[in-house]
C-alpha cells in the first residue's frame, strides 16, 4: 500500500513538473513576440521618417485617440457617415509607401460626380476601385505657363508672389467636424494628394468611411484640381494603401496653376483691398458671372480650370473656382451637391459671413444660364442666389445626403434685397410707388423680393399686362426711349422680380 502511494505521488509531481515546463515555455513565447512586435513598430517609425511625402498641413492633438463627429450628441452621426457611428479604432497615419497587399476579391465601384452610385462590401487583402465616370482631361484650349501655388514657401505666400490670405485650417468645414483617428486619416489623404503621391498610406477603415473622408478633403479643398476623385486602394485590416487617380502629371501641374494665379491676380488684389467678407462673396459672384460662360460640354468643366483658365463652365466649375478665390480670402465656404427640380445634378455653395451661414449659388445668379434669351448687356446679375436662406434656395432643389450635417442658412442680414430696401414682406402695397421712385431717379434697374408668394403673383401679373408701363407714362416725364420698361424677368422660386429700361 505504501508503495503505491509512494508511485502515485511521484505521478503528480512529474505531472505538475511538466506542465510547470510548458507554462514557462509559453511565457517566455509571449515575452518574444512582444519584443517581435516592438521591433516592427520601431522598423515602422523609421518607414515613416524614410517617406517622400511631406508632413500633413494640419497636425492633430496627440492626444486625439478617438474620434467623433461635431454633431449635437443628441443626434445620430450613423445619418451622416455610417463609419463615424461605429467604434472608432485606434489609428495613426502614415505616409509611407507600402508593399501591395495580394488581392484575394477585387471590386469595381463607379461614382458620377457628384453623389456615390453604388457601395461594397470587401474583405481582408482586397483591393477596390472607385472612377468617376467622366474622366477629366486636358484640351488644346487649355493654356498653361509655369509656376504653382504647390511650391509656397508658407501658408501666406504663393509662387506669383501674391499675398494670399488662404483660410485657416479650422476653417474647412468638413475637416473641422472629423477628430481623432478620422482627422489622422483626412490629414492623410489630403497630405497624399496635396502632394499628388502615387501611393500613400493611412490606417485601415471601412469601405464607406474611407469613401467619405477622401470626398471631405477634396469637397474642402477645389485647389487640388489635378485630381478627378477617383482611386484604388489595398488592405489588410491595417493599413489601407491609397492610389488616386490623376488627370495631369506634376509639370502640367505647376504649368496650369501658373496660369490661373495670372488670370486671378487683378481679382485677388481687389479683393484684399476689401474689408467686408460679404463685399468678398458679392464681388466673387459678379467676377465670375462677368468672366465665365455656361458651356454644359466645356472642357475641364469638374475643376476650377474649366473657371479660372478657360472662362467656360458648369455649375461645379463656377462653384469650385467660388469656393478657391473666396478661401483664398479667408472666407469658409462649403460645396453642396444635390438636385434641381426638373433639372437634375447642381452644385452649390454655403459660405459663412460675420459667423452665420448662407445660401450662395454663382450658376443660377448668371442669368444668360437661367434664361439664354436674355441680353447680357442689359443686366448680368441676378442677385437671388446671393447669401439667401435655406427656405429660399430650397424651394426648387433637394441636397443629397451630406457627410455630416450641414449648417442652417436662416438669416437675412446679407439678402441681397434687404441690404437695397426691396425686399417686401407679406401684405406692403408701395411696391408700384418704389419702382416709380427708382425710375424718375434716372435708375436703369429695378430690383425685387417677396416675402409672400402671393404678393409676388399679383405684381408680376401687373408687370406682364403693362399696368406698371402704364402709370409711369402718365405720371412720369421721360424720352419714351429712356422710360419704357423693356424687359423683365421672374424667378418663381425666389420670388423675386427685375424690371429695366434701356
Amino acid at each position: 500500500m505504501i508503495n503505491i502511494i509512494h508511485k502515485f505521488g511521484s505521478y503528480i509531481s512529474y505531472t505538475c513538473h511538466k506542465f510547470l515546463r510548458i507554462r514557462m515555455t509559453l511565457l517566455l513565447f509571449a515575452a518574444a513576440s512582444t519584443m517581435f512586435a516592438a521591433g516592427c513598430v520601431a522598423n515602422l517609425d523609421l518607414d515613416r521618417e524614410a517617406s517622400n511625402i511631406t508632413t500633413p498641413r494640419y497636425m492633430p492633438s496627440e492626444s486625439e485617440t478617438t474620434a467623433t463627429s461635431s454633431l449635437d450628441s443628441s443626434e445620430s452621426t450613423s445619418e451622416y457617415i455610417d463609419g463615424l457611428a461605429t467604434e472608432p479604432v485606434v489609428t495613426t497615419v502614415t505616409a509611407t509607401e507600402v508593399s501591395s497587399t495580394t488581392a484575394t476579391e477585387t471590386s469595381v465601384v463607379t461614382e458620377t460626380e457628384p453623389k456615390r452610385t453604388s457601395a461594397t462590401t470587401v474583405t481582408a487583402a482586397t483591393t477596390v476601385t472607385t472612377t468617376p465616370a467622366t474622366t477629366v482631361t486636358t484640351t488644346e484650349k487649355t493654356t498653361v505657363a509655369a509656376t504653382s501655388a504647390t511650391t509656397k514657401a508658407s501658408k501666406d505666400e504663393n509662387a506669383s508672389g501674391l499675398d494670399v490670405h488662404l483660410a485657416d485650417d479650422d476653417d474647412y468645414y468638413f475637416r473641422n467636424a472629423l477628430t481623432g483617428d478620422y482627422a489622422k486619416i483626412y490629414d492623410g489623404i489630403y497630405n497624399g494628394l496635396f502632394n499628388r503621391a502615387d501611393v500613400f498610406t493611412v490606417k485601415y477603415v471601412d469601405y464607406d468611411t474611407l469613401y467619405d473622408i477622401f470626398s471631405m478633403v477634396t469637397h474642402d479643398h477645389p485647389e487640388i484640381f489635378w485630381t478627378d476623385g477617383g482611386y484604388t486602394y489595398t488592405y489588410d485590416y491595417i493599413n489601407c494603401e491609397i492610389s488616386p487617380t490623376y488627370s495631369f502629371s506634376k509639370s502640367d501641374i505647376l504649368k496650369i496653376q501658373e496660369q490661373i494665379d495670372e488670370n486671378i491676380s487683378e481679382i485677388l488684389q481687389e479683393l484684399y483691398q476689401m474689408d467686408s467678407e460679404y463685399e468678398i462673396a458679392k464681388a466673387v459672384y459678379e467676377h465670375l458671372i462677368d468672366t465665365v460662360e455656361y458651356v454644359w460640354d466645356s472642357p475641364n468643366n469638374q475643376n476650377i480650370i474649366s473657371s479660372l483658365v478657360n472662362g467656360e463652365s458648369v455649375c461645379s466649375g463656377y462653384a469650385k473656382a467660388a469656393q478657391y478665390l473666396m478661401q483664398l480670402c479667408g472666407l469658409q465656404v462649403i460645396r453642396v451637391d444635390g438636385n434641381v427640380i426638373d433639372s437634375g445634378s447642381h452644385t452649390w455653395l454655403i459660405v459663412r459671413i460675420d459667423g452665420k451661414y448662407y445660401q450662395y449659388d454663382v450658376t443660377f445668379g448668371d442669368r444668360v444660364f437661367s434664361d439664354p434669351s436674355s441680353n447680357p448687356d442689359q443686366l448680368d446679375y441676378d442677385y437671388s442666389y446671393l447669401c439667401t436662406t435655406d427656405e429660399i434656395m430650397l424651394r426648387d432643389r433637394d441636397v443629397d445626403k451630406t457627410f455630416v450635417k450641414l449648417p442652417e442658412c436662416n438669416s437675412n442680414d446679407y439678402n441681397y434685397y434687404v441690404l437695397n430696401d426691396s425686399y417686401y414682406e407679406e401684405g406692403e402695397s408701395n411696391v408700384e410707388a418704389d419702382m416709380a421712385d427708382s425710375i424718375s431717379h434716372g435708375e436703369r434697374v429695378w430690383s425685387a423680393q417677396f416675402e409672400s408668394e402671393s404678393d409676388y403673383l399679383t405684381v408680376k401679373a401687373k408687370v406682364e399686362n403693362g399696368l406698371y408701363h402704364d402709370t409711369l407714362i402718365k405720371n412720369y416725364t421721360f424720352k419714351p426711349d429712356t422710360m419704357v420698361v423693356t424687359w423683365y424677368t421672374c424667378d418663381d422660386y425666389t420670388y423675386s422680380i427685375t424690371c429695366w429700361r434701356e
